[in-house]
């Protein structure tokens, strides 16, 4: 299937919201290894509403749109922060980089994407269906996001105002994350408890257009 997406279109869209690089804070540098080799880790939108320890970027109210309007809410997304300048050492400088660093502390590492369209080519040429991405919005309309290229609409670009400090992009496929569920059972059905991260995309090695940079 050729995808509608077409690598100019992703490359104007991020030139009109003035995206310039991408970062990727992780708290393991094992992980910023895996993303440089083109590994991505991605999540059910409904599973960031969880209170992970370390991690600053839980919202209780994540995904709860999503449940309302309807569409599936085990979507598999890519999360990651968009900077207008691409030079990292500018951004951590700032209160909203310092925050976000002090959150990935102690051994935590960051992933910079220099070419960010590059970046979401490789997640478009690797799916079989059209992706979808965009700057999640801290206010405004829930279902008609302002800075979206979204052929997916399950996924809103949407979150509370309390974490606009995170500068969050999304990427959106057509994949959907695997329910996990403890060995517990109740009136026979087993008990749900959140979703297997889906790990299946390659994008291929990033080291042309990434850099793992340690705290």
């Amino acid at each position: 299937m050729t995808p509608a997406i077409t690598r100019q279109q992703i490359a104007d869209a991020l030139a009109t919201w003035n995206v310039h690089a991408l970062v990727k804070f992780m708290a393991k540098p094992k992980h910023a290894q895996q993303l440089l080799e083109g590994k991505p880790y991605l999540r059910a939108i409904n599973d960031f509403r969880s209170d992970e320890l370390g991690d600053g970027r839980s919202d209780p109210y994540e995904g709860m749109a999503i449940t309302f309007m309807g569409p599936n809410p085990e979507r598999a997304i890519f999360c990651i922060t968009w900077l207008s300048d691409p030079i990292l050492p500018h951004f951590l400088a700032t209160d909203d980089g310092q925050r976000i660093k002090s959150e990935f502390a102690a051994g935590g590492s960051a992933v910079l994407i220099t070419d960010p369209a590059e970046f979401l080519w490789g997640f478009q040429h690797a799916e079989e269906t059209d992706i979808g991405f965009g700057i999640v919005s801290y206010n405004g309309d829930v279902f008609k996001p302002k800075d979206a290229f979204n052929k997916l609409d399950q996924v809103p670009y949407h979150k509370n105002s309390r974490f606009a400090y995170q500068h969050e992009f999304r990427i959106a496929t057509g994949r959907n994350c695997e329910r996990s569920t403890t060995g517990e059972t109740i009136d026979g059905e087993k008990v749900f408890c959140g979703h297997k991260p889906y790990d299946k995309l390659r994008l291929g090695n990033l080291a042309d257009i990434a850099v793992v940079i340690d705290f």
